[in-house]
């Protein structure tokens, strides 16, 4: 399990700063998320069958209901996550588009990495 740092809760869903310090089991929540690492060591993260390095260059995508995995390989230093858990009811009232997020195959990509952006 890893280690919760901070929670906060709103009508979006909620933000949590997570120290992964053990594995987590396979399981799935409600809600569709993003996962992006802000510390520590780069890891592999399971979605479904396969792992996906996250780094400080990629973002973790989940969506709801879907089974994902960390198999902890200790480290002299942790990893920290930032994880951002959407209620579909509050995307869905941004645009009637996301309510589709309540479902497990929402979005069609598991990871992507960050792009770095030329100047206009």
């Amino acid at each position: 399990m890893s280690e919760p740092i901070r929670v906060l809760h709103g009508s979006f869903g909620r933000v949590a700063l997570l120290r992964l310090d053990h594995s987590m089991t396979s399981h799935a929540h409600r809600d569709a998320h993003f996962v992006f690492k802000v510390g520590g060591p780069d890891i592999l993260f399971g979605v479904g069958q396969k792992e996906y390095l996250v780094s400080d260059k990629t973002v973790l995508f989940i969506n709801a209901w879907e089974p994902h995995f960390y198999n902890h390989k200790p480290t002299f230093e942790d990893t920290i996550l930032l994880a951002f858990y959407f209620k579909p009811n509050w995307l869905g009232q941004i645009d009637s588009r996301f309510i589709q997020n309540a479902y497990p195959d929402f979005l069609t990509f598991q990871f992507t990495e960050f792009r770095k952006r030329s100047n206009i």
